[in-house]
């Protein structure tokens, strides 16, 4: 679970769905196919994912990759997020998916 000053934490979750909570109030992981079925906001979607099953938690990294601006193969990343959100994530994906 995040770790919020009160009052962040407070706005964070009011944004969160009833139905939402209850899905991760058995703490069990959610499947893809649960996941692909439920209509969520940027705050439910960062609320649900450690409830992700690896499944479902790839699918999404994927689907992110998918839609994200990737770098040129002669273009280099300026900083360390650019550097994650291009090429590290999408290479430590393709080997881990490679060794399961």
């Amino acid at each position: 679970m995040f770790k919020f000053p009160t009052k962040a934490k407070d706005e964070f979750m009011s944004h969160i769905s009833v139905e939402v909570l209850a899905i991760v109030s058995n703490n069990k992981k959610l499947s893809l196919h649960r996941y692909e079925k439920l209509y969520l906001d940027s705050y439910e979607q960062k609320y649900i994912e450690p409830y992700l099953s690896d499944e479902a938690l790839i699918w999404k990294i994927e689907n992110a990759i998918k839609n994200a601006k990737r770098l040129g193969i002669y273009e280099l990343p300026r900083h360390y997020d650019e550097y994650l959100s291009t090429d590290g994530i999408a290479e430590l994906l393709k080997r881990f998916k490679g060794k399961v």
